[in-house]
């Protein structure tokens, strides 16, 4: 009994030994082939993939990342420039991507940047804005131009600043 044992981890070590060998034989002639290219899409600090068209009367991105934390008692809130506390309550028409939150498309997120990678947010909480929708949106990767009502978050801003009720998709 005890010499199946070691047998089996005879083998285990054979495996090992064999699998360590090969990884250090394949190494330079793999890190030769990652040298070959001096490409770095996220050397400009950050991939924005698919541009933006431009949307006659949208609200434009630049005008949505004026947006500081302060302090308010003991608590850090957005503090937002008069320009986005004007959007608040108005109806307005954005350009963007949309990143789904349920599974029936009511609840998006509408996105500056398209999502290039599943495990990362492609902006901060300025770059988003939620999407409560009565009729469902569809997936798509491309560009979207949504309407709503455009609220600012302040005291349940919970990690997006904005957030648009009554939302419809606009055909561009």
């Amino acid at each position: 009994m005890f010499r199946k044992f070691y047998l089996k981890g005879d083998i285990v070590n054979r495996i090992v030994g064999l699998s360590i060998l090969g990884i250090a034989l394949a190494m330079p002639f793999g890190g030769f082939a990652l040298a070959q290219s001096n490409v770095n899409p996220w050397a400009d600090g950050g991939y924005a993939g698919v541009p933006l068209p431009e949307v006659d009367g949208a609200v434009s991105w630049d005008i949505l990342s004026k947006v500081d934390l302060a302090w308010d008692e003991n608590d850090l809130v957005p503090d937002y420039a008069d320009e986005i506390r004007a959007l608040d309550g108005e109806r307005v028409k954005m350009v963007g991507f949309l990143m789904p939150l349920d599974s029936m498309g009511r609840r998006q997120l509408l996105s500056l940047n398209s999502p290039h990678c599943p495990f990362c947010l492609p902006s901060g909480p300025e770059g988003f804005v939620e999407l409560s929708c009565d009729e469902p949106l569809g997936f798509t990767t491309e560009p979207v131009v949504v309407t709503g009502v455009f609220k600012i978050r302040i005291e349940d801003w919970n990690g997006y600043y904005y957030r648009m009720e009554d939302v419809h998709q606009v055909a561009q």
